[in-house]
């Protein structure tokens, strides 16, 4: 309203002085049917001082926007099927991205829920050439506390608390627990939603027994009621008191452990080696101290360690001589295993949004031919390149907005789908949302992603020759349809690097599901029983329980056979140890592989369908007779090479002292996720190596699990009725869940490449539908001259195939090294896997043929007669 009142008032104004100009020449004698034409003439052009006046007082390019917003509405709305299929192709690129993008941005670039998280680094020790430790021993850390200048805090947690049994509020339940120091809390900066924190006294062997609330447990086991504090529940057979309840959407640090319970480690203050009942394996979490790098921290722990050494069992001191410290970032700890994956999916749902514009460009190119009369009509009239250019874009950037609008739609739907390809113990991601940043990058995505499939058709559509564009029946020129080659080869080599990367990681998977586990899952059923320490404090006791537990369980009805065994193949054992061969000299630490060890009743080997290679399987005789031990065939062939490993005398642990003879040798299982390599594994009667945690082991091929669930539970009640079973499962559902990473990858790159070849299909079929359209006047010709349907079939079928064939070696090529950059990062991927990309140009090949069908059919069908009166 206030523009057009200024428009009114300078127009009165405008008239008000040519009146007053033709009033003083009518009295200067002018005739007064000249009077009015001098003085307009003298004032000049009118409209161009309205123009002049309008630029002065309003925002141009603002009415120039709403009108460009306007026309392009109703452009868009007069081609709904472009429309949609823009709007679609640009939400399933931006979608995919934004959904991506949210894992990215909270894994690895919103700040971690802890205070100066930037300086929290975890402390581990290692050998070279060999995998990580577990954690630092109890010792290391004692002495690091002490003696530390450079960290502005040292806390550990571990130490083997993780099976906590409720078992004082109804039927014994377990719980997941983690032992911590008092100081860890107060080391990540967390403030308790009710309570307070382990003083130090409750931090101390024989102090009071104390416990902190998950707040999930709160809620769920005590009604989330705010009198819970100073309550006693039973853990493991002991009363602790609840000191306090952590807040709501803690995370704790390190993605092996859930907050469910957290218990007072309470170490010794004099920590050393000679104590047996004080050594703990340990996780270390240190706080750098402000303008302390991690090398520094690093060298001094170093320093610290080679300090103590001559407090050690020279046993310790051989052991420990090229022992090294690492430090770790805490986000890096937190995300390495799955940054490398998430990086790459990112990346190729990247790739397919630039599938998706590159789709959408020749798509436009072939309306910028249809729309060039359009633009020089407008040009005509007065458009500079410019304002066509503004005109064309602001179409575009109206699809980009609502595709992206689309994609946070379907971004936010996807979230839940997509967490469940995360690992399940990847916490950080839990109850993960938008937010204002993921937000922010939608909206640039889809400005960025519209001005990307706008441009090149803007600017070819753009530039205008009034000649040539207004003939009727004119053919597009050579450079556009260049243009609409070159995109539609753009968008077939990226998907042909979509479709070879899938094919990777589709093979990936079927090597490894189809890979021999080495034992029989099937009518399997597992599950595992944690004795408490103040219940069960000796191996005497353990093995007690673990003997009538297998008697009383291979008397259940329809079970042929039972164990106990202190790992499983796919998950692993948990005990792990040096190795020295009798007769051999002795290897430094480090020198030689890692070797796993598990202690295992006697019907083990038969439960599993293991079998015996060499040798025997365990006896009664063995539980009370000389030691012996059972190795796995890859122990055979790693160490004893050449030679019969039976007989041979071996020792486990520095400090054990017992030597073992070899009497049987066992078929290699996979172990650890089913990939290579294959573990050396040693394998004890339970009596010399007996697991405060262990397996049940239940063959029963034609029981239900639930019924068999039910009866191994009555089993352990009436041995104790106060230790719950817990982690049941089947052998094949072990193994499914071994796989479970690789196959959550394959699925999101293969769903990945399907969208990316259906859009790279579309564009075919659209470039070729719009070439047959173009040409009907040279196809109609053609026929006429004699041509047959089959020869104008080929023709076209011929030019999709041409570009599919640029495309796909253009791709090939691409996708080499795109699959060396997987195969850098991803164990298990062949680099150089000329079959899988033969099958993926093949297969390419005859998609291309597919979209092609149509348009050539079309084109055969034309009426000559028809096409030749249209011109």
């Amino acid at each position: 309203m206030r523009r057009k009142r200024d428009s009114r008032d300078f127009d009165a104004e405008i008239q008000s002085h040519l009146a007053h100009e033709t009033e003083t020449l009518l009295n200067e004698g002018v005739p007064p049917a000249d009077a009015a034409n001098v003085a307009r003439r003298a004032f000049g052009n009118v409209t161009l001082a309205r123009e002049r006046f309008y630029e002065s007082v309003h925002w141009v390019w603002f009415d120039q926007l709403r009108q460009d917003l306007r026309y392009a509405i109703r452009v868009l709305c007069k081609s709904p099927l472009f429309a949609s299929v823009a709007v679609v192709s640009l939400a399933l690129g931006i979608g995919a991205n934004v959904a991506l993008f949210n894992i990215v941005h909270k894994l690895l670039l919103q700040a971690l829920p802890y205070r100066d998280a930037e300086r929290l680094v975890y402390v581990t020790e290692f050998w070279p050439h060999e995998p990580i430790m577990p954690g630092p021993p109890s010792p290391d850390f004692a002495n690091w506390r002490a003696k530390s200048k450079l960290a502005d805090g040292i806390a550990a947690y571990g130490g083997g608390a993780d099976a906590l049994n409720l078992t004082s509020r109804g039927e014994p339940e377990r719980l997941q627990g983690t032992m911590v120091t008092a100081n860890l809390l107060e080391l990540l900066g967390t403030r308790m939603a009710l309570g307070r924190n382990f003083t130090a006294d409750e931090d101390r062997p024989g102090g009071p027994a104390a416990v902190i609330l998950g707040y999930r447990l709160w809620q769920s086991k005590f009604e989330a009621s705010p009198y819970v504090i100073g309550k006693t529940i039973r853990l493991n057979g002991i009363p602790r008191t609840i000191v306090g309840v952590l807040p709501s959407g803690f995370v704790f640090p390190d993605n092996n452990f859930r907050d469910q319970l957290l218990v007072p480690m309470a170490l010794a203050a004099d920590q050393h080696w000679h104590d047996d009942l004080n050594f703990r394996l340990l996780r270390v979490l240190a706080k750098l101290k402000p303008e302390v790098a991690p090398a520094a921290l690093k060298d001094e722990f170093s320093a610290i360690l080679r300090s103590t050494a001559q407090e050690e069992p020279p046993q310790m001191v051989t052991m420990r001589k090229d022992m090294e410290v690492r430090m770790t970032p805490l986000r890096d700890w937190l995300t390495g295993g799955v940054r490398q994956m998430i990086l790459i999916l990112q990346a190729t749902v990247g790739l397919l949004l630039a599938i998706a514009c590159l789709n959408i460009a020749g798509l436009q190119a072939a309306r910028a031919t249809n729309r060039q009369r359009e633009m020089c009509l407008r040009a005509a009239v007065g458009a500079g390149r410019t304002r066509l250019l503004k005109q064309l874009l602001t179409e575009s950037v109206l699809l980009g907005l609502l595709g992206g609008a689309l994609g946070v739609g379907l971004a936010f739907w996807s979230m839940a789908w997509l967490r469940a390809f995360l690992p399940a113990n990847l916490h950080l991601v839990d109850g993960i949302r938008m937010n204002g940043p993921v937000l922010m990058f939608a909206v640039g995505t889809a400005v960025f992603a519209a001005i990307l499939s706008g441009l090149a058709p803007a600017m070819a559509a753009s530039r205008t020759h009034l000649h040539d564009a207004m003939k009727e029946g004119q053919s597009p020129g050579q450079g556009k349809q260049r243009l609409q080659a070159a995109l539609v080869i753009a968008e077939i080599a990226m998907t042909m690097v979509l479709l070879a990367g899938s094919g990777l990681f589709i093979k990936r998977f079927v090597q490894l599901a189809s890979a021999d586990p080495g034992f029989r899952p099937e009518g399997v059923l597992t599950m595992r029983v944690a004795l408490p320490a103040n219940s069960y404090g000796n191996d005497r006791s353990r093995i007690g329980f673990y003997t009538r537990l297998v008697e009383r369980a291979r008397t259940i009805p329809g079970v042929s056979s039972a164990a106990v065994a202190g790992g499983l193949p796919v998950i692993g054992a948990r005990s792990r140890g040096g190795l020295s061969i009798q007769g051999e000299p002795d290897v430094p630490a480090g020198g030689r592989p890692t070797i796993t060890i598990a202690g295992i009743t006697s019907d083990y080997f038969q439960t599993l369908g293991i079998p015996i290679l060499r040798g025997r399987g365990f006896a009664l005789a063995d539980e009370s007779g000389p030691q012996v031990a059972i190795v796995n065939e890859a122990f055979a062939a790693k160490f004893f090479p050449g030679q019969d490993a039976l007989g041979k005398r071996i020792e486990v642990g520095s400090r054990e002292g017992q030597w073992r003879e070899i009497v049987g040798i066992a078929g290699t299982v996979k172990q650890q996720e089913r990939r290579p390599p294959d573990p050396y594994m040693i394998y004890s009667p339970l009596r010399y190596f007996v697991e405060p945690e262990a397996f049940l082991v239940l063959k029963s091929p034609g029981m239900p699990p639930e019924q068999l669930t039910t009866a191994a539970v009555a089993a352990v009640h009436a041995i104790d009725p106060d230790l719950p079973l817990y982690d049941v499962a089947s052998m094949r559902e072990r193994l499914g869940s071994a796989i479970a990473a690789p196959r959550a990858s394959m699925t999101l790159m293969a769903i990945f490449a399907g969208l990316g070849l259906i859009l790279s299909m579309a564009g075919v079929f659209g470039v070729t539908s719009y070439l047959v359209n173009r040409r009907r006047r040279e196809i109609g010709i053609r026929i006429a001259l004699g041509a047959t349907k089959g020869r104008v079939a080929r023709m076209v079928l011929g030019r999709g195939l041409r570009l599919a064939g640029v495309g796909i070696a253009i791709g090939v090529g691409a996708s080499m090294g795109f699959n060396r950059a997987l195969g850098s990062v991803i164990e298990g991927i062949q680099t150089d896997d000329w079959a899988t990309l033969s099958a993926a140009a093949g297969a390419f090949a005859l998609a291309t043929a597919a979209a092609c069908v149509f348009p050539a059919r079309r084109a055969a069908k034309a009426d000559p007669m028809t096409a030749l009166r249209s011109e």
